[in-house]
């Protein structure tokens, strides 16, 4: 009887060690599945990040933007920022906000006297750069101000013109 109680006695403990092993295996795999799906989900949002940076490149590449502009603007990539300064901050005779097709016109009359007025090294000559000025100056008060009855106070000049320049 004593071998058969220490043989149930080793076999209940065996049967124990076994049980703890198999608890931690589980576990442990419960561990190594939720770092796996962890390392899915980062990988996924890798992937999406990695997919929205490839689809903003192929628009810059194909010159895509994601607001219409005028179509007399639309292959003058300066007279569109200059349009995006210029959107909604312009008002003609009575407070109306100008339309985007006027809009587009003045920003390609701007570009036209920078590009006029452009020279190598105008950065550094403070001659070529007041010419520049004088002439934006010019087409905002005598052109905007007089002709096309738009009202632009003399801070909103300033500050485009800062903006532009």
């Amino acid at each position: 009887m004593l071998v058969a109680s220490a043989a149930a006695k080793g076999l209940r403990s065996s049967a124990a060690q076994s049980l703890e092993h198999r608890q931690d295996f589980v576990s442990s795999w419960a561990i190594a599945r939720q770092l796996f799906a962890r390392h899915r989900a980062i990988l996924s949002s890798k992937r999406e990040y990695l997919r929205s940076v490839i689809e903003l490149a192929n628009k810059v590449a194909r010159k895509e933007r994601d607001r219409a502009v005028p179509d007399a603007i639309r292959a003058d990539d300066d007279a569109q920022a200059l349009f995006g300064l210029l959107e909604g901050r312009l008002s003609g005779h009575g407070g109306t906000i100008i339309s985007a097709d006027e809009g587009a016109d003045i920003a390609l009359a701007v570009i036209d006297i920078i590009r006029s007025h452009l020279i190598v090294g105008i950065w550094s000559n403070e001659v070529a750069q007041n010419n520049l000025r004088n002439a934006i100056d010019d087409y905002f008060f005598d052109i905007l101000r007089v002709t096309m009855q738009i009202e632009l106070p003399i801070e909103q000049l300033d500050d485009l013109e800062q903006r532009i320049l």
